[in-house]
């Protein structure tokens, strides 16, 4: 069969590093659940699952020492209201990238910049704190995220992470109020 077998067409898709930024910068949430199965494919072998992908996440996070039962992931997207994580393992695992040099820089210029572009880029838009925060949003009904890393005025550099769930209505007041924080840790910290 091999010998009557033609390629009919080939395709070659973006760099890696392409790929996370538009799904990171853009909450692109197919792009977050083919990284997952590719994720798979890599772990256990064609073709490839969602399953298989969550194994190898789950393997990393019990490296950092963080506890199966502290978390559960069902999506690669975060669309499923079944997953659950805290901003604590959100912020070790931002910690980790930060420490880990062979992917920190390709991480961190793949996330949103405060009032540049990406999902934050009219947030913190003529404020001090424009192009002094790198982060990810989330929203779902009744829940609404805001993770990343952000230089402070005194010059520290933080990772942080507020989750806000079980609200009813808009998000709106809800992303307000987390602008608030990171304006207060902006200025106290």
């Amino acid at each position: 069969i091999k010998d009557t077998m033609k390629t009919l067409a080939t395709f070659e898709s973006p760099s890696l590093s392409t790929v996370l930024s538009h799904m990171l910068k853009e909450s692109n949430n197919l792009s977050s659940e083919c990284i997952l199965k590719s994720i798979g494919l890599v772990e256990k072998g064609a073709p490839g699952d969602a399953d298989a992908g969550i194994c190898a996440i789950k393997r990393e996070l019990s490296a950092l020492g963080i506890k199966e039962k502290d978390y559960r992931i069902v999506d690669g997207s975060g669309l499923s209201t079944y997953n659950l994580i805290s901003p604590q393992i959100i912020v070790s695992v931002l910690k980790a990238a930060y420490d880990d040099f062979t992917i920190y820089p390709e991480f961190v210029s793949s996330l949103s910049i405060g009032g540049i572009d990406g999902t934050l880029a009219n947030r913190f838009k003529g404020t001090m704190i424009e192009n002094q925060i790198r982060g990810k949003t989330g929203t779902l009904s009744g829940v609404c995220s805001l993770s990343g890393y952000l230089k402070t005025r005194h010059g520290r550099f933080l990772a942080f992470s507020i989750i806000f769930n079980g609200f009813v209505g808009s998000s709106a007041p809800v992303r307000e109020a987390q602008d608030e924080i990171v304006r207060m840790i902006f200025e106290e910290m």
